[in-house]
């Protein structure tokens, strides 16, 4: 009796545990792991050195936040133009940072794509200035030249562009080679400020050449800058913004005016590569770029000023931007398709009637 209950035990626990078995096997099929999802790629075309760096250290939340592994391809602006040129028919590179001169160069050529609020909320939330007129890839930051000037040199600061032609000032101010950025933009307000227009140029050039005297040098970098105020060759300079913190913390003697005309803003764009295969992680890329807390992230970061119109500063970052909506009205834009199409003609007047003297 005791062996016959001692057997029924047995098959009732072996069948207990066959169920068990099975109904652990099921579970264990529905609540298996998926692999994870692989990451994707998203090829960046912006510049290298600190501003890659920068980048980089700005991009990684976004990078966290959508499984994006996120590939730098570095470059001047125009070395990475041509490359997107060249991969016209087959993409590779999926969002271009460009100075703004270059990007219109892109948008006319057809190399970039539209971009609406439907794919890229934040661009309801950034100033006017900064939205492409066409519908392109907007401007996501802005840097300005205003007047840089030796504080225990020039006693009254200056107020207007027009103070460069001082005569207490010559042979004590640095201006841009024309094939920069700003020796341009400062010609078109020479234009605007002694000729008919902004579109007069022969009155720019001919008051360009009357600087001619006071002009030290022509600078290529903002190094060459930074040294001829050390050797205290120049008192005054047309510069960015974005260098002033680095050069008081230097302890360089150096302000920065805002001229009464307006300070040249010279913008950066962010643009999605037409036939991208990535264009929807693109779009997200450009929206988080544009967002109010990566845009002071930008500020502080990389010393560059924000479009988005929500975006909070602390006072420190802020001094030394244009921060705020009033601000931003004082900037002074340009017609970069105008300069674009003369900027050859002009480099080759330049070079012959104001860079090299008599």
């Amino acid at each position: 009796m005791k062996k016959g209950l001692k057997s029924g035990t047995l098959l009732v626990l072996a069948a207990l545990i066959g169920t068990a078995g099975i109904a652990y096997a099921e579970g264990k099929k529905e609540t298996k792991p998926t692999a994870p999802a692989a990451k994707q790629e998203l090829v960046i075309s912006c510049w290298g050195g600190s501003s890659e760096k920068n980048l980089r250290a700005v991009s990684k939340a976004f990078e966290e936040k959508n499984n994006v592994t996120i590939v730098y391809d570095v470059g001047n602006n125009s070395d990475r133009l041509n490359k997107i040129r060249a991969q016209k028919a087959s993409p590779v590179t999926d969002v271009a940072l460009l100075s703004s001169g270059f990007a219109v160069m892109g948008n006319e050529e057809g190399l970039f794509e539209k971009v609406s609020a439907k794919d890229v909320p934040n661009l309801d939330k950034i100033y006017d200035f900064a939205k492409n007129k066409d519908g392109f890839g907007p401007i996501y930051s802005v840097t300005s030249y205003g007047i840089f000037y030796d504080t225990t040199k020039v006693k009254t600061p200056p107020t207007s562009w027009g103070d460069l032609w001082d005569p207490q000032y010559k042979g004590k101010i640095a201006v841009a080679d024309i094939a920069g950025t700003s020796a341009p933009l400062l010609l078109i307000m020479a234009a605007q400020m002694y000729g008919k227009d902004k579109y007069d140029i022969d009155a720019g050039f001919k008051k360009m050449a009357e600087l001619k005297d006071s002009i030290f040098n022509f600078y290529m970098s903002g190094s060459d800058v930074t040294a001829m105020f050390e050797r205290g060759e120049i008192v005054m300079v047309p510069f960015l913004d974005m260098f002033l913190k680095s050069m008081q913390n230097s302890k360089l003697n150096v302000a920065m005016a805002v001229p009464k005309e307006g300070a040249f803003a010279t913008p950066t764009t962010v643009n999605i590569v037409k036939g991208s295969p990535k264009a929807a992680i693109a779009q997200k890329y450009v929206d988080f770029l544009l967002s109010a807390d990566v845009q002071a992230q930008i500020a502080k970061v990389m010393s560059e000023s924000p479009v988005n119109k929500d975006t909070k500063l602390d006072p420190e970052t802020a001094k030394y931007l244009v921060y705020g909506e009033e601000a931003a009205k004082k900037l002074v834009t340009f017609d970069d398709s105008f300069i674009n199409k003369n900027k050859g003609a002009w480099i080759e007047r330049w070079n012959k009637e104001i860079s090299i003297k008599k």
